[in-house]
């Protein structure tokens, strides 16, 4: 039976890729590679290095870091392991369908928050409106208190008039 898991030195054995490249190509292109840390090292599943192989071809071909990324994300889904360790369980999760569901998920939420800030601004317009009829219905008020108070001053006036004895209206004394 083959092992499963290769250390990096085994890696570099069975790939005939120098031991400091393959570490290289884990730093690198870790999310398209099965690894796990082990100790202070690195053991690569053995359905990776297949991948491991593709890497060094694009290298040989001229690419850079950056485009074989590209190249590989073509052809392999990146992928990332959850570990439990309380639980002891694993789980390894394909990173561009998460990315693709959380999308889903923000642009729901993205999509709620848009109805619901539109609802708000149709309260704040009614709001607003409600506010011009009270400012509106509180200077006739004043208006209104305005003529009343003229009014009053205007009949004090009048009463006061009124008061004088009946002879200095008579002979017109002020």
């Amino acid at each position: 039976m083959e092992k499963e898991w290769y250390t990096v030195t085994q890696t570099a054995e069975n790939t005939n890729i120098p031991s400091d490249t393959v570490r290289r190509y884990i730093r690198q292109h870790r999310s398209y590679l099965k690894t796990r840390k082990r100790g202070h090292g690195y053991q690569i599943h053995i359905n990776s290095l297949p991948i491991i192989h593709e890497i060094r071809r694009l290298y040989d071909e001229g690419m850079n870091v950056k485009d074989v990324d590209e190249q590989l994300s073509n052809v392999h889904p990146m992928t990332i392991e959850l570990i439990d360790e309380h639980k002891q369980t694993r789980q390894t999760i394909d990173v561009a369908l998460a990315l693709h569901e959380m999308r889903e998920s923000f642009i729901e939420v993205i999509e709620a928050q848009k109805k619901e800030l539109q609802s708000v601004k149709e309260e704040l317009a009614v709001a607003r409106q409600e506010i011009q009829e009270v400012r509106k219905s509180d200077e006739q008020g004043k208006q209104t208190l305005n003529d009343l108070n003229n009014g009053i001053n205007e009949l004090m006036k009048d009463m006061n008039e009124k008061k004088k004895p009946w002879w200095s209206r008579r002979f017109f004394l002020k």
